[in-house]
């Protein structure tokens, strides 16, 4: 007997190792603050000090885009429209960034110079707006790939164990895979009604959407973790009906 499928939903693991470093890295990016603009101890009035500051502090941000750029570029679990989406985000940042660093370099009043570097933080947030959202992002579009493979091939799971005479208690798990599926779906789309509102002119208010959005999707990583469970549950119990051997009998 066939069990095709045993190769139906290749991507949760990946996905659970995608979830932990996506969460880590939005919570490290929570964390990490600098001051405004330079204080009076730091430049005092200098001008190419305030400059200097400014422009080291776009660097550090241009350097976390890029890098944010080259693991969405990088991951194969995202289809090519998402990561269009998220390194067009990226690359907008980057390009309004460059923009006020070329109006900063050029100034030559010490307060124009430190609104410019002003503007770096309360215009972009970066690090407390941009990169959290764009991360989850990505972490939204992986699980959301996975809940749809899953709700495309229920019905093929559920013809096998039709098949195969529903043995044991393979229709109450695929009862609970489905409702775990359903359930992460909404979770899902729960998270996505939020993105909208996680945008730097929102801030401090953003730190609430955050928080709601990687709730709804640790739930429906979870749920979609459940239900890979009872997929492999499932694939056990059709093999020893079929007497196909299971690894380690």
């Amino acid at each position: 007997m066939k069990l095709p499928i045993r190769r139906l939903i290749p991507g949760i693991a990946l996905a659970a190792a995608l979830a932990g470093g996506l969460l880590l890295t939005t919570n490290a990016l929570a964390a990490h603050t600098t001051p405004a603009a330079p204080a009076d101890g730091i430049c005092g009035k200098n001008l190419a000090c305030v400059i200097a500051f400014g422009n080291a502090r776009i660097a550090e941000r241009i350097a976390a885009l890029q890098k944010l750029i080259g693991r969405i570029n990088a991951n194969t679990h995202l289809t090519s429209t998402q990561q269009a989406a998220i390194v067009g985000s990226a690359n907008t940042a980057i390009a309004g960034l460059q923009t006020l660093q070329g109006t900063l370099d050029k100034e030559t009043n010490i307060t124009n110079a430190r609104s410019d570097v002003k503007n770096i933080y309360v215009q972009f947030r970066i690090f407390v707006v941009q990169l959290p959202a764009d991360y989850l992002q990505a972490y939204d579009d992986h699980l959301t790939n996975v809940q749809q493979k899953f709700v495309s091939k229920e019905s093929e799971i559920q013809q096998d164990i039709q098949k195969a005479g529903s043995p044991g208690n393979t229709t109450q798990l695929y009862n609970d895979l489905v409702t775990q599926v359903t359930d992460a779906g909404n979770q899902i789309g729960a998270a996505n009604g939020l993105f909208p509102n996680l945008v730097p002119a929102n801030y401090p208010n953003t730190d609430g959407t955050k928080t709601q959005i990687r709730t709804d999707l640790r739930t429906a990583h979870s749920e979609l973790h459940q239900a890979w469970q009872d997929l492999k549950s499932i694939i056990t119990a059709l093999k020893t009906a079929s007497g196909t051997p299971t690894p380690g009998s």
